[in-house]
C-alpha cells in the first residue's frame, strides 16, 4: 500500500473509494480500494477534515468514482448510491440494484418480497450480520458472519459487540432505505 493517493485514483482495473466511518481528530481517512481481484484491496488513503468530507465526495463523483464508506473494525466496505453493494477483501458479498438484491452463492430477493431489514447479533454475540422479514414472515439472512474474537475471548462485552457490528447497523439501513422497507436494530 505504498502507492500515492493521487496515483492510486488512476490505478488499472475497477476502483471504489471509501470514508472510514468513525472520524479522529477531526480528520476522517478516504481510503481507494482495488476491486481487480474481486474483493476491496485498499490500495491508499489520505486524511481530509471532517468538514471537507461532502465537497470531496461530490468531486470524486463528478469524475466518475464511486464513494461508499468502511469500517476499521470490519472487513467490508460498502456503496450505498443507486443501491447497495457491500465486499469484503476477498469478494462481492451483496449487491442489491434495480428491484434485486443478490447475496452470496447466487441468492436473489425481490424488493417487493421484503418488509424489513434486520441488523442482528445472536445471544451469546458470536454470529452478527443482517437479516430480511420477507413478505410470508419468514426470516433470511442477507449475510452474517461469525466472530472468532467473541468465541475466543470471556471478557467479550457488548461494548466491543457494538463495535464490532456496527458495519451491520449501517449496511441493513442502507438495504432498508433501498427497498424503501422498514430498519430494525436487534444488536
Amino acid at each position: 500500500m505504498d502507492i500515492p493517493f493521487d496515483d492510486a485514483l488512476s490505478a488499472p482495473g475497477p476502483l471504489v473509494l471509501a470514508w472510514r466511518t468513525i472520524p479522529k481528530d477531526g480528520l476522517r481517512l478516504l481510503s481507494v480500494f482495488s476491486l481487480a481481484d474481486g474483493g476491496a484491496r485498499q490500495i491508499s488513503w489520505r486524511d481530509f477534515p471532517e468538514g471537507d468530507v461532502a465537497s470531496i465526495s461530490a468531486e470524486h463523483r463528478a469524475a466518475g468514482r464511486s464513494v461508499g464508506e468502511y469500517d476499521d473494525n470490519c472487513d467490508y466496505i460498502w456503496l450505498a448510491d443507486d443501491g447497495v453493494t457491500v465486499w469484503s477483501s476477498e469478494e462481492l458479498i451483496l449487491d442489491a440494484r434495480g428491484d434485486t438484491l443478490r447475496v452470496e452463492h447466487g441468492r436473489e430477493f425481490g424488493r417487493d418480497e421484503v418488509r424489513a431489514f434486520i441488523a442482528f447479533a445472536s445471544e451469546d454475540y458470536l454470529d452478527r450480520g443482517v437479516k430480511a422479514l420477507l413478505t410470508d414472515g419468514s426470516e433470511v439472512d442477507v449475510y452474517f458472519e461469525r466472530s472468532w474474537t467473541a468465541m475466543g475471548d470471556p471478557t467479550y462485552s457488548r461494548n466491543e459487540l457494538l463495535f464490532d457490528a456496527a458495519w451491520a447497523t449501517d449496511v441493513a439501513a442502507a438495504l432498508a432505505t433501498w427497498a424503501d422497507a422498514r430498519y430494525e436494530d436487534r444488536i
